[in-house]
């Protein structure tokens, strides 16, 4: 054979090779095709594993799987109220959730310690997979989900000095124990599989303030003592940013205006600003970008600043606008402030133990972004803590702890009830805990979502001091 064809034979049965190595390495080993929710095929083999079990942070089962007809099924005692953390597993439909974010782990499939660990796995030898323990608090969860009740909404409670979430819940919600059984009526409501606390995206109304003034007093554009005019109407170019209710408020500095949440004072505040100084404040707190977590989340975004003229500008500034948010991320927001500037990534996993008890993995804080200065932020904190003490979030206020926070009330139009938030922290000066509460279309967030979070932050500081 000449050498030119013997050189060419070569190359072509090299590359074979090396193609099939690579095809060999992902259809048997890599995680991409084996954990897709849609993979049916990887499902129905892995109902005779036996799937690790999940796990709340006080030990609770909140996943586990029962033998049944030589294979498993998954069963939930906690049922609905803790669906948004768990999610759902089925060889019919898939999975959701902490099911799916860590199904590797739960499957028994990642990080083989050793080449005996790896024969084992194609022999299929101890086919048990790992047990996961979340950061979940039960009670606080349980709390969480009472409050909740008859309304439609989400909570998120975390740690903002380690990321980990406390409790995560959405309302309505589903009994992933049902998801075979009755999922043509899950899945005929809508929104209804949708994890509203990480998904969900929602108009912020005035908790995106605390975006706005961590922009404008790091960059110098104010300061807590500059002083405005609040009238009820401000023109602006051709348009207008009004007051709730069309209040005039008079004149006041920026401090006054962010516990009184003058609307037409922080729109002056984003226009001094500009469009791009408000849209690199929002991308500092993670805007624009999917935060790193346990379960499937979407980015809160907010326009590119070509986008946005001079009116699109100021009602950014007052969380109107195109600006959209998770219930998560304005959790981080509110922690943020707390810690300094530091945004730590969110997490549900604490830790995983294989089939042998021992531990694989163990989590601890990670930083994920610097939102701002550490003199910003604490004098955000101060406003915040007025907002609470003297401003429109009193009915967050506790006697025995100082509450941070920042309320709001996101208009819908067309004559729908506003959305109503809350976010915050405590204790003010050491915080152990960030909320973050929605209540879609539940009105005032004074009224509404801050009596709600009052509740979460007994719940949650008691927790923690058992």
């Amino acid at each position: 054979m000449p050498s030119r064809l013997r050189g060419g034979a070569g190359f072509i049965i090299g590359t074979m090779f090396i193609l099939l190595v690579a095809l060999t390495y992902r259809q048997a080993f890599s995680d991409d095709i084996a954990d897709h929710p849609g993979n049916r095929r990887a499902l129905i083999e892995e109902m005779s594993i036996d799937r690790g079990d999940i796990y709340a942070a006080d030990g609770s089962v909140l996943a586990t799987s029962r033998p049944q007809n030589g294979a498993y099924k998954r069963e939930y005692p906690r049922g609905a109220a803790f669906a948004a953390a768990t999610g759902y597993y089925s060889a019919i439909r898939g999975r959701s959730g902490v099911e799916a974010g860590q199904n590797a782990w739960l499957a028994g499939r990642r990080h083989f310690s050793s080449w005996q660990d790896w024969y084992n796995s194609l022999a299929n030898k101890h086919r048990r997979g790992g047990d996961i323990t979340l950061s979940i608090r039960p009670e606080l969860q349980n709390k969480a989900w009472e409050l909740l009740a008859g309304r439609r909404g989400a909570v998120v409670v975390l740690n903002p000095a380690t990321g980990a979430v406390l409790a995560i819940v959405g309302r309505p919600s589903y009994d992933p124990n049902l998801i075979e059984s009755d999922w043509k009526n899950i899945a005929a409501v809508e929104g209804l599989l949708v994890n509203r606390a990480s998904q969900g995206l929602y108009p912020p109304g005035s908790i995106f303030k605390i975006i706005t003034a961590a922009g404008a007093l790091s960059s110098g554009t104010a300061k807590p003592t500059s002083v405005y005019n609040g009238p009820a109407v401000l023109p602006v170019f051709g348009g207008k940013v009004t007051n709730f209710a069309d209040q005039d408020q008079g004149r006041m500095t920026l401090e006054k205006a962010f516990t009184k949440s003058t609307n037409t004072i922080f729109a002056q505040i984003g226009l001094n600003l500009g469009a791009a100084g408000l849209v690199g404040a929002a991308q500092d707190f993670g805007f624009n970008s999917q935060p790193p977590f346990d379960l499937p989340t979407a980015a809160s975004v907010i326009p590119e600043p070509a986008s946005m003229d001079k009116v699109m500008t100021a009602w950014t500034a007052v969380g109107q606008g195109r600006t959209l948010v998770t219930p998560l991320q304005m959790a981080l927001t509110a922690g943020a402030i707390g810690e300094g500037g530091r945004i730590y990534r969110p997490r549900l996993t604490e830790f995983v133990r294989d089939y042998e008890g021992a531990v694989r993995y163990q989590a601890g804080p990670r930083l994920w972004r610097q939102a701002t200065d550490g003199a910003t932020a604490a004098k955000i904190k101060k406003m915040m803590v007025a907002t609470v003490k003297d401003g429109t979030g009193r009915a967050a206020w506790l006697d025995s702890v100082a509450v941070a926070g920042k309320t709001g009330t996101a208009e819908l139009g067309g004559g729908k009830p506003p959305h109503a938030w809350f976010v915050g922290f405590a204790p003010a000066n050491n915080p152990e805990v960030a909320v973050a509460v929605l209540v879609e279309n539940g009105g005032l967030g004074g009224t509404t979502a801050a009596p709600i979070a009052r509740e979460l932050f007994k719940a949650a500081l008691r927790v923690n001091h058992w």
